[in-house]
C-alpha cells in the first residue's frame, strides 16, 4: 500500500538521512504557524462568537439551532411553522 497508494517506493534512505540530520524520530512541524495567538484570548472568542451570531442568525431562529434542521423537521410534520422546538 505504501508505495502504490502513497508513491513511497525507494524513500527509506530519505527518510533515514532525515532523522539522522534531526538526531531524533520526532522531526518537528511540518508547517509554521499560520494565526496570531495573541487573537485568540478568551475576550477576543467570546466577542467574535457574538458578531458571528448577530451576523449570520437568521431573524426569529435562534442561533443555538440549525436552520436547515428545523427546515427539514417542519416539512416532515414534526414541527408547526410557529413552532420553537
Amino acid at each position: 500500500m505504501m508505495t502504490k497508494v502513497f508513491n513511497a517506493k525507494d524513500t527509506a534512505p530519505l527518510a533515514l538521512e532525515a532523522i539522522l540530520k534531526a538526531g531524533s524520530f520526532d522531526l518537528g512541524p511540518k508547517a509554521g504557524r499560520i494565526e496570531d495567538p495573541a487573537e485568540w484570548t478568551e475576550a477576543k472568542i467570546v466577542e467574535r462568537r457574538r458578531r458571528w451570531a448577530v451576523t449570520r442568525a437568521p431573524k426569529g431562529i435562534s442561533t443555538t439551532r440549525c436552520r436547515s434542521t428545523r427546515t427539514a423537521r417542519r416539512k416532515a410534520g414534526s414541527i408547526t411553522a410557529g413552532s420553537s422546538s
